[in-house]
């Protein structure tokens, strides 16, 4: 099964994003702090994901496929 989902974390919130995942789309409610690279590598092997330093939605819009764009 395909997602395409949108996570927008803080600079050095990358440990609540992997949470996140873990939580919604693995089904887990807890993982132990040294699970967690574990859960990196898993989540990196099996989903794409889009990094950039701004605080710009427009530039974080712009990785959405198509499907999702809103076209003015």
């Amino acid at each position: 099964m395909e997602h395409d989902v949108l996570c927008v974390v803080g600079l050095g919130d990358h440990i609540g994003a992997v949470r996140f995942i873990v939580k919604n789309f693995y089904g887990l409610n807890r993982i132990y702090r040294e699970e967690i690279p574990k859960w990196q590598e898993i989540i990196g092997n099996n989903m794409i994901f889009y990094n950039a330093k701004v605080n710009d939605s427009k530039h974080y819009a712009s990785c959405l496929p198509r499907k999702y764009k809103n076209e003015d």
